[in-house]
């Protein structure tokens, strides 16, 4: 008897575990792409990613620029935007993007680093890596972020 309790015990607590929601944004896998089939506006898609994570060593250079969404194709792409004069971006390896009012770049955690509008001061370096967001040539990679003076990733 006490086996069998033991057992109907055990199909309820996994009956009930199966029935609770612990999703959340962040665990979400982002799409590779924005689409009229993507997630909505709030919910974490992918953005060009490059290998830097806190604490590796990175190139040093500066791109500084407003953070800017543009189209490239059925894409959506987080630029830097210096008067006029745009920086393609791979973002740190785990970053992602909400799309909603203003867009926001979200890092690993699903914290938000900047949003639309921001003037972002970003260290990395140009190298040559395929991203569906660059029209050719060299693309920035980013590392270390700032926003407003303030370190924000990195």
């Amino acid at each position: 008897m006490t086996m069998r309790v033991l057992g109907l015990a055990l199909v309820a607590a996994l009956v009930l575990s199966a029935c609770t929601d612990d999703s959340d944004e962040r665990a979400s896998t982002p799409s590779p792409t924005d689409s009229a089939t993507s997630p909505g506006p709030l919910a974490a898609t992918a953005v060009p990613t490059n290998s830097f994570r806190p604490g590796l060593p990175w190139p040093t250079a500066l791109a500084r620029g407003t953070l800017k969404v543009v189209r490239r194709g059925a894409d959506r792409c987080f630029v830097l935007d210096d008067r006029g004069r745009v920086t393609e971006v791979t973002w740190p390896a785990g970053f992602s993007a909400r799309w909603g009012s203003p867009a926001a770049l979200i890092d690993p955690t699903g914290r938000v680093v900047a949003s639309e509008g921001e003037l972002l001061f970003v260290g990395g370096g140009y190298l040559r890596q395929p991203s569906p967001c660059a029209r050719g040539g060299d693309t920035f990679s980013a590392g270390p972020i700032e926003v407003g003076g303030a370190q924000r990733y990195g």
